[in-house]
């Protein structure tokens, strides 16, 4: 089986401010630097929150696996279904990042290959 690893959090915030002050605040508790992307902004490397709300009820948790279409094959396997429509591509045409069909506990779920 491939391993996974937690690779971040992600949360959703109502839009681009709320998700600095939520950046801001978790970086005044872990000590760490805000990291602002297009869609969110990262607390140090493993909290995202997501700018205008994102994926989940509650967010998201991002999962790390260096294999990823193998760890989709054994996930299939078992049963586990996938957003189809959610997948990211690198330039070059290969799945980088996944989601899972269903939510666990309010969160979404997706893979990505690191």
């Amino acid at each position: 089986m491939n391993k996974l690893k937690l690779d971040h959090i992600g949360l959703n915030a109502a839009n681009k401010g709320e998700a600095l002050v939520l950046a801001q605040t978790f970086c005044q508790l872990l000590g760490c630097c805000i990291d602002e992307k297009p869609a969110s902004v990262y607390a140090g490397p493993s909290i995202e929150v997501m700018a205008g709300g994102g994926r989940g009820t509650k967010g998201h948790l991002g999962f790390a696996t260096e294999d990823l279409q193998g760890t989709i094959g054994e996930f299939k396997a078992r049963g586990i279904s996938f957003d189809e429509s959610s997948g990211k591509y690198t330039s070059e045409g290969k799945l980088r990042l996944i989601y899972l069909k269903d939510e666990l506990a309010g969160f979404a779920i997706h893979l990505m290959e690191k």
